[in-house]
């Protein structure tokens, strides 16, 4: 049986020219305490074929010296003279990988060995799948096991809510994106995964693996990745985001809702605490019972959909319970 350090010396043998199954794109900012973990656990993955780019947004930090440490011919370290944000350096990943399969994964987080093994070969065994992440495992300040929604239909149907992909443990069919050029929003300076994937919905399925972690996910510390954004993502920035997105989801879906009710769905449901009353509560009920009607005819799963809106409905009429407490 070949260790995984001799099956990966076999892949570094098969020439600049061959292009590796999978392209794990790592962005980096400033996180030299984490990022020597991050690569390591992507070298250790039992599945050998693959390149790591590590995109390093202008750090200012010792994270050059760190990467140095490596030689290892699979990694591609490309280092920005500049802040370029996260969407822009997500694309740059896409512009310079090779892969079959776009992996993703932050410079502070860690995948587990079978990562990319288990994900490729759901992959090659579903042809029809173009975006796969799977549960993870959150460490930091709290720590707790994430079970993501599992099933085409219910994940991208939770799109209009909440974003059930969890990014850093998502891998996506490069001949997807390219096939409808799909890029990562530089005008979205929150949320730019979110709309991202919003722009697949309909194009392609989805899939959440379970069972086990796909991704160790650290949260609460100031060399995140996403510090930066947290830092300008203000409530209302992410409400303002979101909102755009989900105008996306209902063009994507072949919903509609007029400009009032609409406004009105989002007072429910934005990232900051909104004054709603019992009588808009229930004009949202209403809202929700015609995009009901329109599910059933435009959805594949419209008792799925039902049950959804019908979950998110009863969390509005907690906002309006406890306002009345």
């Amino acid at each position: 049986k070949k260790s995984v350090a001799q099956s990966g010396q076999k892949c570094k043998q098969k020439g600049a020219n061959m292009k590796p199954v999978v392209s794990v794109i790592m962005l980096s900012y400033n996180t030299a305490n984490y990022i020597k973990d991050a690569v390591a656990s992507v070298l250790e993955q039992s599945f050998p074929d693959f390149e790591l780019l590590v995109l390093d947004d202008g750090s200012t930090d010792h994270t050059e010296e760190v990467m140095a440490q490596f030689h290892d011919s699979r990694i591609r370290y490309i280092r920005s003279d500049q802040n370029r944000g996260i969407p822009f350096m997500r694309n740059r990943g896409l512009e310079l990988a090779r892969g079959k399969y776009l992996a993703i994964l932050d410079s502070d987080d860690l995948a587990p060995p079978y990562r990319l093994k288990e994900q490729v070969e759901y992959m090659d065994q579903n042809l029809q799948t173009g975006v796969v992440a799977g549960d993870y495992f959150s460490f930091g300040a709290r720590s707790f096991y994430c079970q993501t929604y599992k099933g085409n239909e219910n994940i991208q149907y939770r799109f209009l809510f909440r974003c059930p992909i969890p990014n850093p443990a998502a891998m996506v069919r490069r001949s997807v994106v390219d096939r409808y050029g799909i890029r990562y929003d530089t005008s979205f300076p929150v949320c730019t995964d979110y709309k991202f994937w919003i722009e697949l919905l309909g194009r392609t399925e989805f899939a959440n693996l379970g069972g086990k972690p796909y991704l160790f996910y650290r949260r609460d510390h100031k060399e995140s990745i996403t510090t930066e954004t947290k830092k300008a993502d203000k409530i209302q920035l992410r409400d303002q985001a979101v909102n755009q997105i989900r105008r996306c989801f209902f063009e994507r879906m072949g919903l509609e809702l007029s400009e009032e009710d609409y406004r009105l769905f989002t007072r429910f449901y934005s990232y900051r605490q909104q004054s709603v009353t019992g009588q808009e509560f229930f004009r949202l009920t209403e809202v929700m019972e015609d995009l009901k009607v329109q599910g059933r005819k435009v959805l594949r799963c419209g008792s799925l959909w039902e049950e959804i809106l019908d979950g998110w409905l009863e969390k509005a009429c907690d906002i309006v319970l406890q306002r009345d407490l």
